[in-house]
């Protein structure tokens, strides 16, 4: 299903006057890894090649997530764990490690590993605090550009996690089936809240509990445009 998702996606950008010459400039910036922050790119979606290998399909749809977190439909937030994930068959030793998210967030693995809709929950027992970005960007002293964010303030609730590998389009359904999803991909220390803001509205007499979010530094990193 979601992979048919992803053909849709490809179909209605290459519909487009332009949509030829997006796609290209996607595929030359994941090339290239130094446009988008590769954390950013591996939470989007994560294959076991580089991102050259990826299918028109699935950098479409890394296009149109990437696009909805920049004009902030997809709000984010970090959450540190302190590693990245062991090979799935480590399922023990990936709960303990999952187990040092800081509280509100509470991560449970299926152990089985056989559930349809991800690897394992992640729910939030307390109102927490994302990024979102205004779409709006501002212009650092180099020259560079990075969108301006304003925290948006969301109601406990509990999205699908997916560990490790995963495609875009697999990020792309829980967003649209589920209202988002926790991605924690190989080789980081955060797991990576990614909420579509249209199923989790900002509250604003909400107040967000503490959490080990990302640093200013960090989401400049991340948010970076090339």
């Amino acid at each position: 299903m979601h992979e048919e998702a992803a053909d849709v996606i490809l179909d209605d950008l290459l519909s487009g006057p332009e949509g030829g010459q997006i796609l290209r400039m996607f595929q030359r910036n994941l090339r290239a890894g130094d446009v988008y922050d590769p954390e950013l790119v591996n939470a989007i979606g994560q294959e076991r090649g580089h991102p050259t290998s990826w299918t028109a399909a699935q950098v479409a749809t890394f296009g149109r997530i990437y696009v909805d977190v920049m004009g902030g439909r997809v709000a984010h937030v970090g959450i540190y764990v302190g590693g990245g994930p062991y090979a799935d068959r480590a399922r023990a030793k990936n709960a303990a490690r999952l187990s040092a998210a800081a509280s509100p967030f509470v991560a449970t693995l299926d152990m089985e590993q056989n559930g349809h809709t991800g690897d394992g929950w992640l729910r939030w027992t307390e109102p927490i605090s994302l990024h979102k970005s205004t779409g709006l960007p501002y212009i650092e002293p180099d020259g560079s550009e990075l969108p301006l964010y304003i925290p948006t303030a969301v109601a406990p609730g509990s999205v699908p996690l997916e560990v490790g590998t995963s495609k875009a389009s697999v990020t792309y359904w829980h967003l649209r089936l589920h209202g988002g999803v926790a991605r924690w991909p190989y080789g980081s220390n955060w797991i990576r809240l990614l909420l579509d803001t249209k199923r989790f509205p900002h509250n604003p007499g909400l107040v967000p509990a503490e959490s080990r979010a990302l640093t200013s530094e960090q989401l400049a990193r991340l948010s970076r445009i090339g």
